[in-house]
């Protein structure tokens, strides 16, 4: 269906692709990946129409490719008015209806071509994906300047799933929703019949809709047959294979070097030497793939605080008269790892404001360890935390200075790596990228060492490798971690601990994801979403979290990511060379040890089960 023969793009003096080829084929729904700034969305524009290229990008004349328009001109008109009128065919077949001097025949053939795209369903088919998108009655029918720039690319999104197409382009789509928008656009997706191209770093969600991946690296374009999980596991076997075959045609060659440097003086043997070198020559040179640049995480430890850290009994929270909260009663312990769910506007930003002491509570009990140090990413807050005309290595020396640091050059780099952008430090805020700014304000926030760390949608600018490296990071971390993020692998990867912020309350959940998401995609009203909640210590038999036996599990699962990244760390300085046979022997001890724990954590996860069982 979509043809790229051989084309290269250049932007200024980099040049991004060479000569790279793919082919797609109608009703594949391929994910296209790549670190930051490989040129992923620079190949959109391309195949849209919008970039100069060299090389070819061949498709049927009459193919209908749509994508997430950037900017709304008329803001005067309601959501659902504007996504109504994105399929210019029916507006304007709409519109010649009007002609007062309109034919017999001609209103004939219109009603007929209306009754064909199904243009008399329009109306609910575009509110039922407003909805889907987190859009109430009211919010689908106020005028689109009364919304954020977030809830506008929301409008912009739900114009490009309403447009009849036979190829859908989306680049990040899920930057700009909530978890639960996410869940059910992901259904959307899998439900769309034609071809989809899609840019995104949410694994779960390349999972879930995607059957083939692009990988965006070295310039080319490789395409995979499957999801995210089956492409990385193709992907790894190839590095495998190659670098096995490079290392015995490097053993070839150096028996062969060998017999040249002892015998091409000897004229008994000269006839030899001369033949191995050409057999030396033809040897072939096995071109390794690419390997992405590593992005880390690495917070700093906080210290102890005896618990709780923070405890809110009986409260109530909100904004003037308007109460978004009520009956909140939580208490917060040193390393939980807590995930705030809720459809949008029920209040989950409010909590982290309450916790993070930027909200006064309007009423109830709040209570704060005088040691505790709070940490409070907000992904909204990320223009005014970073000064475009300031360099990362101002933000984070002057930070230093108010916290008493002395902010020497190898002190503030050394906290930049820390982060993985120590190679921007001297760059421009406003020429960095959206990835780069993110991990500029989490090393901003976590210069105090955090004993509590509240992340509000943290991932929408990172790469799969940075949100990889933020996981290993958080479990790893000693502290408490609070996240609001739509990035479902994220959660997964980190909660230990569902809260539910609904109907102005906030309770544990007593399901895990699947559960929440169940819920969410069949349609289940907020009430009975409460009710499993409410009902979690009748229902569910599940004791405290916090029993001897889960704090040794909750150890050994942080020695063991401990030594994964421990591992990870030596398999990378094993790829840039050096004393090999140390550091291969030194691998040997950490999977050995990588494999006794997980033996001991899975004895204790078993012994767990047991007991929960006999309760």
């Amino acid at each position: 269906m979509i043809n790229i023969q051989n084309i290269s793009i250049r932007i200024g003096s980099s040049s991004l692709l060479e000569d790279a080829k793919l082919f797609i084929a109608k009703g594949q729904k391929a994910g296209l990946i790549g670190p930051n700034g490989t040129g992923k969305t620079t190949l959109f524009r391309a195949i849209l129409g919008e970039q100069d290229f060299t090389g070819a990008i061949d498709m049927p004349k009459d193919v209908r490719l749509v994508s997430v328009a950037q900017h709304i001109n008329d803001l005067d008109k309601s959501p659902l008015a504007h996504v109504l009128e994105s399929d210019k065919e029916r507006t304007e077949l709409l519109k010649r209806l009007e002609n007062p001097d309109i034919s017999p025949e001609e209103m004939g053939d219109i009603y007929d071509r209306l009754l064909a795209i199904d243009a008399y369903s329009a109306e609910a088919r575009a509110a039922t994906i407003l909805q889907g998108l987190g859009f109430d009655t009211e919010m689908q029918n106020q005028p689109l300047n009364n919304l954020s720039g977030g809830w506008q690319m929301r409008v912009a999104l739900a114009a490009a799933l309403f447009v009849p197409s036979d190829v859908l382009m989306l680049d990040e789509p899920t930057n700009h929703l909530d978890l639960e928008a996410s869940l059910w656009l992901e259904d959307y997706l899998i439900r769309y019949a034609g071809t989809i191209i899609l840019i995104s770093h949410d694994r779960n969600f390349l999972n879930h809709v995607c059957n083939h991946i692009i990988h965006l690296s070295g310039k080319k374009l490789e395409l995979y047959k499957g999801n995210y999980d089956t492409f990385q596991k193709t992907r790894a076997l190839k590095l495998e294979l190659l670098a096995k075959n490079a290392a015995k045609i490097e053993e070839k060659r150096k028996h062969l070097q060998s017999f040249v440097d002892r015998f091409k003086a000897k004229a008994t043997k000269a006839k030899q030497a001369q033949s191995r070198i050409k057999m030396i020559a033809k040897l072939e040179e096995v071109a390794l793939l690419p390997k992405d640049p590593e992005t880390v995480f690495n917070f700093p430890e906080p210290a102890d605080i005896a618990p709780p850290l923070l405890k809110i009994e009986k409260a109530s929270a909100g904004y003037g008269d308007n109460v978004v909260l009520r009956n909140l009663n939580i208490m917060l312990n040193p390393m939980d790892k807590i995930a705030i769910l809720g459809k949008n506007g029920n209040g989950k930003s409010t909590l982290a404001k309450v916790i993070s002491e930027k909200l006064p509570l309007m009423s109830g009990y709040f209570y704060r360890s005088p040691k505790l140090e709070v940490a409070y990413f907000a992904q909204h807050l990320l223009d005014d935390a970073i000064d475009k005309t300031e360099t990362p290595f101002d933000h984070v020396a002057r930070r230093m200075r108010q916290l008493g640091k002395d902010p020497l050059r190898k002190n503030v780099l050394a906290h930049l790596a820390r982060y993985g952008i120590v190679s921007c430090a001297d760059t421009l805020c406003g020429n960095i990228s959206g990835g780069q700014q993110s991990r500029l304000m989490i090393a901003l926030i976590c210069l105090s060492a955090p004993n509590l760390l509240i992340m509000d949608e943290p991932t929408n600018h990172l790469d799969i490798d940075g949100r990889d490296a933020l996981i290993e990071a958080l479990n790893v971390y000693e502290g408490t971690v609070i996240l609001i993020t739509h990035d479902f692998h994220l959660l997964e990867a980190t909660a230990d601990t569902l809260w539910l912020v609904d109907n102005h309350e906030c309770k544990e959940f007593a399901g895990d994801l699947n559960d929440y998401r169940d819920f969410l995609l069949k349609g289940e009203s907020d009430e009975s979403l409460s009710k499993k909640s409410s009902s979690k210590d009748s229902k569910s038999g599940k004791k405290d979290k916090n029993t001897p036996l889960d704090k040794i599990i909750n150890k050994l699962e942080k020695d063991l990511a401990e030594l994964n990244q421990s591992r990870s760390a030596l398999e990378n300085k094993m790829m840039k060379g050096g004393n090999l046979l140390a550091m291969q022997k030194e691998l040997e001890t950490l999977e050995a040890e990588i494999a006794a724990l997980e033996t001991k954590l899975l004895d204790k996860m078993m012994e767990q089960e047991e007991a929960e069982q006999a309760s």
